[in-house]
């Protein structure tokens, strides 16, 4: 038998301590060098060729018989045990099953910086003996109302916990928790779409599919990235299918934007198509261009607000689609010259002089008739009423029609009558 073979025999015939047959059956891993690779991946073996350079294989017996070769520049990290490592794993199996010799075994582990082998004797103890003192203030054990409790037993009658070396409550720790496993959720979604993207501007219609139809809201900060970088129209459009396919709230506001900023129709056409699917986010959707409408200056998003307004056929904000049709807009002009002017006869003769008034800045008024704004409340119009109308940019005309309206519908005839 293989000398590992033979402690674990020993210890099984002898009945010594269960955690041997645990522990020290994996001597044979232990007892060689633990080579962690590029992949994350470990292998545990003797390298037979540990001069080996960057271009060559490193040729390992395995433990458990066998040998492996792995490229030198595949391997992350080589740890050769030590000398005390090798001392504590030719001498752990043969101790005696008892408290003694458990605790001498352990108290020398602990004078060769071999800590988290003491522990296991330790703990071993106190599965031979619950009450032994020495055992328990090894392992930082103290006693509380006559029991013994660990520091994580303590921390959780408390209802705190350990987290990163500093003591937080269990709240908190979720918290934590959350927040780590978020910032792998978005690692991870970045690279998923970067690489859906990369698939998708080479034609690869597996990929388009798997964008249009991706729903974790952790890919929302990804899409949207690559959308404000995108210049193809055509490849907007399928980041904006993606926005509508997560669906979230804040991808629908995102959605929002992109009707509003867009200067391709499709592409705003499609991000109103994947908010109009929204049943329920639409009423907050229809609230938010409204807003737009109702305290914007910039005519290009009152006109697209409108647009977007007629295209989900919002009823409610035709007093607003109204109020929008023309909008007045303050702008600064400069007049008059700092140049001095003069005027002469036909003979040559200075007939007249004018000084130079200075350059004035001046602030003027314009109405703007937006034709968007016109397009989309005509389009509800005709959507909710049986006799269309169209006032053109006449607002007290559409007001009054609507004040009509309002009357015709709040029309009680028992009450009138």
């Amino acid at each position: 038998m293989k000398p590992g073979r033979n402690r674990i025999a020993f210890s099984l015939h002898t009945g010594t301590l269960i955690i041997f047959s645990m522990v020290f059956s994996h001597f044979s891993y232990a007892q060689n060098d633990r080579i962690t690779l590029n992949d994350g991946g470990t292998v545990y073996g003797k390298i037979l060729n540990p001069e080996a350079d960057a271009g060559m294989d490193y040729k390992i017996q395995i433990a458990g018989g066998g040998e492996l070769l792995i490229p030198v520049r595949q391997v992350r990290r080589i740890v050769t045990p030590g000398q005390e490592m090798l001392t504590y794993q030719t001498t752990a199996p043969f101790v005696e099953d008892t408290v003694e010799a458990h605790l001498q075994i352990a108290k020398w582990c602990q004078n060769n910086s071999l800590s988290g082998w003491a522990a296991k004797h330790f703990e071993h103890i106190l599965e031979l003996d619950p009450d032994y003192e020495d055992a328990h203030k090894a392992l930082g054990h103290v006693k509380v109302d006559g029991v013994w409790m660990s520091e994580q037993e303590r921390y959780e009658l408390s209802g705190l916990e350990r987290l990163g070396g500093v003591l937080v409550t269990h709240q908190e720790a979720l918290l934590a928790q959350e927040k780590e496993e978020a910032a792998r959720a978005v690692s991870y979604w970045k690279k998923t779409i970067e690489n859906l993207y990369n698939r998708m501007i080479h034609g690869d219609e597996e990929a388009i599919n798997q964008l249009r139809n991706v729903k974790n809201p952790y890919a929302l900060a990804p899409v949207t990235k690559r959308l404000q970088k995108e210049e193809d129209p055509s490849l907007r459009m399928v980041l904006v299918q993606a926005m509508g396919s997560i669906g979230t709230p804040a991808a629908i506001g995102d959605l929002g934007t992109v009707v509003l900023s867009d200067v391709n129709q499709d592409v705003r056409l499609t991000a109103l198509d994947m908010i109009q699917k929204k049943i329920v986010a639409l009423p907050d959707a229809i609230e938010y261009f409204r807003r737009i409408l109702r305290s914007s200056d910039d005519n290009v998003q009152i006109n697209r607000a409108g647009e977007a307004l007629g295209y989900l056929e919002a009823k409610v904000a035709i007093p607003d689609l109204i109020n929008a049709l023309v909008t007045t807009h303050k702008e600064q002009i400069v007049t008059g010259s700092d140049q001095t002017g003069a005027t002469f006869d036909s003979t040559g003769r200075m007939s007249g002089f004018s000084p130079g008034g200075g350059k004035k800045v001046v602030t003027v008024q314009n109405d703007v008739e937006n034709q968007a704004v016109h397009d989309g409340l005509v389009k509800i119009v005709s959507r909710y009423y049986s006799v269309p109308v169209d006032f053109g940019f006449d607002v007290v005309s559409w007001r009054n029609w609507y004040l009509g309206q309002l009357h015709l519908e709040n029309f009680n005839p028992r009450r009138d009558f």
